[in-house]
């Protein structure tokens, strides 16, 4: 497990691909005309959570291969405050995912899962006012990973 304060980088539009739905990233490429709208995401959060998503001008050092243009609409590069995600692993706990300038989720912490290796973190919480959304942040040795399914949304 990452210790509290230990920071990794990678890019939030691979790790969270829901955000990929939203824009248009660099390339050339023009999008495909037969993309849905973009579902209603916040545009700004409400809450006091810890914003777990740090700006970073470029990626880590051990970046990996990045996908094609084809299948990225849109990315930035982040640093990640696993300490911050950890501190709000309890009862009330509440983080705020900034995918973007104009995409954002505050999350309520609901529980962990810890029935896999034990060296894996698994973060499960909801975005308030959504019962049946579910968002699950699980990272291993600074790797983040993370799903935000919402209601009314097919396919996130």
């Amino acid at each position: 497990m990452i210790g509290p304060g230990r920071i990794g980088r990678f890019p939030v539009a691979c790790a969270l691909a829901l955000a990929a739905c939203q824009g248009r990233g660099p390339g050339p490429d023009t999008l495909p005309s037969n993309l849905p709208p973009p579902p209603p995401f916040t545009s700004n959060c409400e809450s006091g959570g810890a914003d777990i998503f740090i700006p970073s001008p470029g990626p880590g050092p051990n970046p990996g291969t990045p996908p094609s243009n084809e299948w990225v609409l849109r990315r930035r590069f982040v640093t990640i405050d696993f300490g911050a995600l950890e501190a709000a692993a309890a009862p009330g706990g509440v983080v705020r995912l900034r995918l973007f300038e104009d995409v954002c989720f505050d999350v309520v912490f609901v529980h962990d899962d810890r029935s896999g290796p034990p060296d894996i973190f698994s973060w499960i919480g909801s975005i308030p006012g959504d019962p049946s959304s579910t968002v699950v942040l699980a990272w291993l040795r600074g790797v983040l990973s993370g799903s935000i399914c919402q209601s009314g949304i097919p396919g996130h």
